[in-house]
């Protein structure tokens, strides 16, 4: 176990910037402009600008309670205001409560952390094992009692878990920073609202949804990071050219000489993790499933396990049989 951690407290030493002060510094830049957005907008405008459809806050159905002493606010999206329903239209007038908007919200900060995070993963498997050839830092870890299972094993954990991880916690201060603020608004505006809206909120199930959407996606990219990291162990000169251009042309062979394009789909559908089947971001609506992967079989999950292990197989051999640029 302490080797293991040994090295997984290398990878962080080698790149602390790529995994802790760069998504530690996009945290503070967005709390900082939630603070000064939250003071400079005044009150009764709610950060709610976007000309979009208005949202009636009332007390969930499902939840059985009596909301007859609740009054009714509406979000007002064209003009801002935050405003007791007065006529019978207003609560049928949108499909979304402000603590939908809120819940929604917090489903935005969540994905914007990943996609950062998916950047970083990116780079990191393309370029971490041509590095240290290209360094000779190489030559030295061989000397190590470490094989190249455990090290690319450990590389591998870092990108596709403890990446995500790190986001996913940020993304949980963030949200927690816009939680407060939002609230605060909305309880200055109209204080009666407070209570429909945050008795509406599932902040619980929404953290424990978002550490699920993450290993999802580790289990759904695996065939993409793997190809990454094995371009690294192949490339002499540079990786991404490594990674690009077998693929483009395989998908270029198969719509010129067959006239079809699986492949490209099934690839894209792997790599654009993001393909919502519907318009809603709510997890109620929409599983994790559907927003990664594009809601297909568990045929191609498989498939796709079976082709990172033997990418992954592959860059374990050239590590051992050719490591030299």
């Amino acid at each position: 176990m302490k080797l293991y951690l040994s090295l997984v407290r290398r990878e962080f030493q080698e790149y602390f910037g790529l995994f802790v002060l760069l998504p530690v510094g996009v945290t503070i830049f967005l709390i900082l402009i939630m603070l000064y957005t939250a003071v400079k907008i005044p009150a009764d405008n709610l950060l709610f600008e976007f000309g979009m459809l208005d949202a009636v806050v009332s007390e969930d159905q499902e939840t059985g309670q009596d909301n007859a002493d609740q009054p009714e606010y509406v979000i007002d999206f064209f003009t801002g205001d935050l405003r007791i329903a007065t006529e019978e239209s207003d609560a049928s007038s949108g499909s979304l409560t402000a603590s939908d908007v809120v819940t929604a919200s917090l489903y935005g900060i969540h994905y914007l952390f990943l996609s950062a995070a998916g950047f970083v993963v990116f780079f990191y498997l393309l370029y971490n094992l041509y590095a240290d050839r290209k360094d000779r830092s190489i030559l030295f870890w061989k000397s190590m009692p470490v094989s190249e299972i455990q090290n690319i094993g450990i590389k591998f954990l870092v990108a596709v878990l403890a990446i995500p991880l790190i986001a996913t916690v940020l993304s949980w201060i963030v949200q927690g920073v816009f939680l407060v603020l939002a609230m605060n608004l909305i309880g200055q505006s109209a204080p009666d609202s407070w209570t429909a809206i945050w008795s509406n909120i599932t902040v619980l199930p929404t953290m424990l949804m978002q550490l699920y959407i993450i290993l999802w996606i580790a289990a759904w990219l695996l065939p993409i990071n793997a190809w990454l990291i094995f371009a690294s162990a192949l490339a002499r000169r540079e990786p991404f050219l490594i990674a690009v251009i077998p693929v483009v042309g395989v998908i270029l062979f198969e719509v010129l000489v067959f006239g079809s394009s699986f492949i490209g789909r099934w690839i894209g559908e792997h790599f654009i993790m993001i393909s919502l089947k519907t318009s809603s971001l709510l997890p109620e609506t929409i599983t994790a499933g559907q927003s990664y992967g594009g809601g297909l079989g568990t045929a191609d999950m498989l498939a796709g396990i079976i082709i990172a292990g033997v990418l992954l197989g592959g860059a374990i051999w050239l590590r051992n049989h050719r490591f030299e640029l």
